[in-house]
């Protein structure tokens, strides 16, 4: 497989992954073009590479005992995850593609990654989310300033309703909100909220650090995204973000550098409480909602531990959370204990 091939598939690849976490274009209701579009991106750069990563695999001769007994245990689990949701409600044909067929796809390019000790797919991952930043830095910075937006389209998120934005590559999805005594509108990128869209700079952030980088991880591309971390207001996103430098710089140092430094760890706990209080305190509702949405996830997951209660039953549940009115309102802690 030639290195050019491969880094364009991949980065097709990724790109459409990226597009389908809840994008704008992604929750369009006025149009599913661009969800189909996306989900075909997907399914095509997956199938190609499936194909030349099982041709690799072969000329370098490698066992594929592990991707075997991978494939067999994830289609028993896909059996019983189909199953137990059929019988509860209904699955849907994007989570039938998106938790059953494209891990099923992806497996051999993956696989193929791990045998050679390549980190390409991180690369380019951190690629695009650098340029995603920049984007929405700029723009965001043009709506700090004043700057009208010149489009807006309909979203289903919680509830349908409008998302004005910049020529269709940066939406304002949420109201300002209070952060740190400013005033600050939530930087969204192409993202229906700001948590999303801090969750993608997270893994950027998380495969810099501990996956690519290697002693010179100090970089600006660091910077441009613990910067557009904070413009989103995220503050699981900023501790994250805090932690994860912290972390790597102490792994760098070593004998009594390093137990000098653990004595800054008081201190970044301190910080994590300001930063929480001051969430709290601007933001209550939104921390009064991830409360009660645990509670429930809790809840939910105490009835039925095993096997959950099955991709979109949430509507039917008396115990789910009664702040939120729509399935789709739930956040990822949530969905995860109830399924």
């Amino acid at each position: 497989m030639k290195i050019g091939l491969k880094s364009f598939l991949m980065t097709g690849l990724v790109l459409g992954l990226v597009l389908s976490m809840n994008t704008v274009y992604y929750a369009e209701v006025e149009s599913k073009t661009p969800k189909y579009l996306i989900l075909g991106m997907i399914f095509l750069f997956s199938t190609v590479l499936l194909i030349l990563s099982v041709y690799k695999l072969f000329l370098l001769k490698k066992s594929l005992r592990s991707l075997i007994l991978f494939y067999i245990f994830y289609l028993l689990l896909s059996v019983i995850l189909v199953y137990s949701s059929l019988s509860v409600g209904h699955f849907g044909s994007s989570n039938l593609f998106m938790l059953v067929l494209f891990p099923i796809l992806i497996a051999p390019t993956v696989y193929l990654e791990r045998v050679i000790n390549s980190v390409v797919l991180f690369k380019i991952y951190e690629t695009i989310v650098v340029i995603l930043s920049v984007v929405s830095l700029f723009f965001w910075g043009l709506a700090m300033i004043g700057f009208s937006t010149n489009m807006m389209r309909q979203i289903s998120w919680g509830t349908v309703y409008p998302v004005n934005g910049f020529f269709n590559i940066h939406f304002l999805a949420q109201d300002s909100v209070s952060f740190f005594g400013m005033n600050l509108i939530r930087n969204t990128g192409l993202f229906v909220e700001a948590p999303m869209y801090s969750f993608i700079l997270s893994i950027a952030v998380l495969s810099h650090l501990f996956i690519t980088s290697t002693n010179k991880w100090m970089s600006v591309k660091l910077l441009i995204w613990g910067i557009t971390i904070f413009t989103t207001t995220s503050t699981t996103g900023l501790l994250l973000f805090i932690f994860a430098v912290f972390v790597r710089f102490v792994m760098d140092l070593n004998g009594i550098k390093k137990i000098l430094l653990m004595i800054l760890v008081p201190v970044l706990l301190f910080v994590a409480v300001l930063v929480i209080r001051a969430k709290v305190q601007s933001m209550s509702g939104s921390v009064n909602i991830r409360l009660n949405d645990f509670y429930a996830g809790f809840q939910a997951w105490k009835e039925k531990p095993f096997f959950g209660h099955g991709i979109s039953d949430i509507s039917s549940r008396q115990i789910t959370s009664l702040i939120r009115t729509s399935p789709e309102s739930f956040n990822g802690s949530l969905l995860m204990m109830y399924f």
